[in-house]
């Protein structure tokens, strides 16, 4: 369905493999024959523009205090959480609320099965995990084998840890979504609300709790199947 819309809107989309190095590398090839400029998912720019999302949600929680906005009566009582792929939204975030809010709690969330990100920051250095292996997650927007390296600073410097849920988990947070919230989560998008449902232990236990549900491009006939999954399992 991703594909689908690319199309659509007129692009010609060439594939590759699961790789992350093989599409930076052929995407660099292509702009090199054709002239074109590289967008990449990990440069400054990306970065600043998805942290435009910690930005509105920072500002939003100050606008709906009960304290008239005072950024020190809500910073210790706040907490986000973000999905983690490639790393730039949650990085974004992750340096717009604090930049605004620093005492505040922001924690990364991935997939069980592509948790190479809470792998990099318990070792401090990026761990590259094998995409045969990350492609087994139904978070397909998540299959990223590593973290880009200037996420991985930011990330170092602003996330206070990474939860990582399970298949099981993401299903039954994408039925629980449709059934209470009539949202459609694509399972990436669920990721987080499946960190909130099912590990509120590893959160904060006080405060507000914001999750960043990142996207709904998901087929519908997969969509029905795996939230057909998830309120099996009890969504």
């Amino acid at each position: 369905v991703k594909v689908a819309a690319i199309r659509a809107d007129g692009a010609h989309v060439v594939v590759v493999g699961p790789s992350p190095e093989e599409r930076v590398e052929r995407a660099r090839t292509l702009a090199h024959e054709h002239g074109l400029t590289l967008i990449a998912d990990d440069s400054i720019t990306a970065i600043a523009g998805q942290g435009t999302c910690g930005l509105e949600i920072a500002r939003q929680v100050l606008d709906d205090s009960d304290d008239h906005g005072s950024i020190d009566a809500v910073d210790a009582t706040f907490t986000v959480l973000a999905p983690i792929g490639v790393g730039g939204l949650a990085s974004g975030v992750a340096t717009a609320v604090k930049s605004i809010l620093p005492r505040a709690r922001v924690f990364g969330v991935e997939p069980e099965l592509a948790a190479d990100a809470k792998e990099s920051l318990r070792l401090g250095r990026i761990v590259r995990l094998d995409p045969t292996n990350t492609a087994l997650t139904i978070a397909d927007g998540m299959r990223s084998s590593s973290i880009g390296e200037l996420p991985f600073v930011q990330l170092r410097r602003y996330l206070d840890g990474v939860v990582t849920v399970s298949e099981g988990e993401i299903v039954r947070a994408m039925a629980r979504a449709a059934a209470h919230a009539r949202l459609v989560l694509e399972p990436s998008g669920a990721t987080t609300l499946a960190a909130w449902l099912f590990h509120r232990d590893e959160l904060p236990p006080e405060g507000k709790v914001v999750c960043v549900l990142s996207g709904g491009n998901v087929d519908p006939d997969r969509y029905e199947s795996l939230v057909t999954d998830g309120r099996r399992f009890g969504g």
